[in-house]
């Protein structure tokens, strides 16, 4: 391993550490700069009130994705967290690998999964896995960016759109 590469293992590492000490010592999500999906916490507890098994399959690392989900006070509505730690990262979002580590975890096959993401990496993931996909444009793109990649696919502005 070469020294920028080493250094670089060194920073991330670091940078985890510190966004966890940030996480556990602030008071709310807000002040954490942990924003939880307007309406999210409610969908998710109609969607378990109706029997869905429901799961966070994330690119961080589960002691980060954790934290964070507790923060947001809606840890203990998940069946299933899958990190990228979790399994090799060649097998982290957005390979398809990642989202059939997910179904396994919540009991499903990938083809019964509807997963709900903002970034490009969430829709690739699902697609090339078979899973359906609901673009929502809380991330980094906007309704016309999402159906510029597929003009089929559903677009919603929250989470909660999907009780609608």
């Amino acid at each position: 391993m070469n020294f920028t590469a080493a250094r670089a293992r060194i920073l991330a590492v670091d940078a985890q550490e510190i966004n966890l000490m940030v996480l556990e010592r602030l008071l709310t999500p807000t002040e954490a700069g942990l924003v939880t999906a307007t309406g999210g916490p409610e969908m998710l507890a109609k969607l378990r009130s109706r029997g869905y098994r429901i799961g966070v399959l994330t690119r961080g690392c589960r002691e980060y994705a954790e934290t964070a989900l507790r923060i947001a006070g809606i840890s203990d509505l998940l069946d299933a967290v899958v990190a990228r730690d979790d399994h090799p990262e060649v097998e982290a979002k957005p390979s398809p690998i990642a989202m059939r580590h997910m179904a396994e975890a919540v009991g499903v096959r990938p083809d019964e999964i509807t997963y709900v993401g903002d970034h490009k990496m969430d829709w690739m993931c699902a697609r090339d896995a078979s899973a359906k996909f609901v673009a929502v444009t809380s991330g980094t793109f906007t309704r016309e960016q999402w159906l510029a990649e597929d003009p089929e696919m559903p677009v919603l502005n929250t989470c909660a759109e999907l009780l609608d």
